[in-house]
């Protein structure tokens, strides 16, 4: 008897179908489809190249639907997907629902009390927990300054990671793995904004062209996307193959990839020189690429990366509610 498939869309669809009006975040989607069909979900850990337990596969099928969210929409007009924080789905008998009023972001309720630094250390977590990709700070401040004032804003990007997709693999695996396969190493860099807005997200997205595509991964980060500006980055996206992340900062492991990275085969080996060459950080990020090579032990590369988010790390980022408090007793001191 052939075992099932993991047919995730239909899966989805399937399992809001039989929960209508209630809404649930990819976690909890993930949650709910696996619990549903558990024989697919069986089969897709024991045939998985990664080793997959059951934390992994639900990491995996969460990440699997934010990269999906279009299609588990367009599986049914009754679908209704959402970017609030977090991503919601939900089924709905009674309304058919307008794309762009469900994905739209109320300007009036932006929260502009966040600096950028403050989201650097969010998206190290993210990227550890939920995608095992190590990363590093690149300071553009510790660069030369031979180009000329604003030329780091397009050469540097604000973090760069590693990921080794050997990582779970038993140690004599590994060992003959560095001798017979050298693509077991992925390099990320990602872009980070705030916000992109339709007035923003060209230049943004250029910016994260210029200093990310040298990577096997490029990725735009941002907190709050505009539903205008996601419509953009769909068709730049699609062109230039940078992917784009929306951070949740309440809830870190409901951050969602909207739009996957085309994965670059080959390292851009003269624009890596030439970051080298133009800041220390990155400089000091290849010396831990070496280390990995050497050493095979991620974790402890990833753990002297650390030392890079100290000054971010020490800004907290402020609640919601607390913001908004600060806000009102700077209105009342006026």
């Amino acid at each position: 008897m052939e075992k099932p498939t993991f047919k995730l869309i239909e899966f989805a669809a399937n399992f809001l179908k039989a929960n209508p009006a209630k809404k649930f975040t990819s976690r909890e989607l993930a949650e709910g489809v696996i619990a549903a069909n558990p024989e697919a979900a069986q089969n897709k850990m024991a045939t998985s190249s990664r080793n997959l337990d059951q934390r992994r596969l639900k990491l995996q099928v969460q990440a699997q639907i934010g990269a999906s969210w279009r299609g588990i929409m367009r599986k049914s007009e009754h679908i209704t997907v959402t970017t609030e924080r977090p991503m919601r789905f939900f089924w709905s008998e009674e309304t058919v629902r307008s794309q762009d009023e469900n994905l739209e972001s109320d300007p009036q309720n932006f929260d502009d009390s966040i600096d950028e630094a403050q989201l650097y250390p969010i998206l190290r977590e993210y990227l550890a927990n939920s995608k095992s990709v190590y990363s590093m700070r690149i300071d553009e401040k510790r660069s030369s300054s031979r180009g000329g004032a604003g030329r780091g804003h397009w050469l540097h990007p604000d973090l760069v990671g590693i990921q080794l997709l050997s990582e779970d693999w038993g140690k004599q695996s590994q060992q003959l793995a560095k001798f017979y396969n050298t693509d077991l190493i992925k390099v990320w860099s990602f872009e980070v904004k705030v916000r992109l807005s339709i007035s923003n997200v060209r230049s943004s997205f250029f910016q994260a062209v210029s200093n990310s595509s040298w990577a096997n991964f490029g990725y735009l980060v941002a907190e709050t996307i505009d539903v205008r500006a996601l419509e953009e980055l769909e068709i730049l996206a699609s062109d230039h193959g940078i992917g784009v992340l929306q951070l949740d900062t309440n809830a870190i492991e409901e951050s969602t990839v909207l739009i996957p990275a085309k994965e670059r085969s080959s390292l851009s080996w003269n624009s890596i020189n030439r970051l080298a060459e133009e800041n220390r950080d990155f400089a000091e990020f290849l010396m831990g690429l070496e280390r990995l090579h050497q050493t095979q032990d991620v974790k402890l590369v990833g753990s002297q990366f650390e030392s890079s988010f100290k000054s971010s790390s020490e800004q907290e980022v402020p609640s919601r509610h607390s913001s908004k408090n600060q806000k009102s007793a700077k209105q009342n001191d006026q």
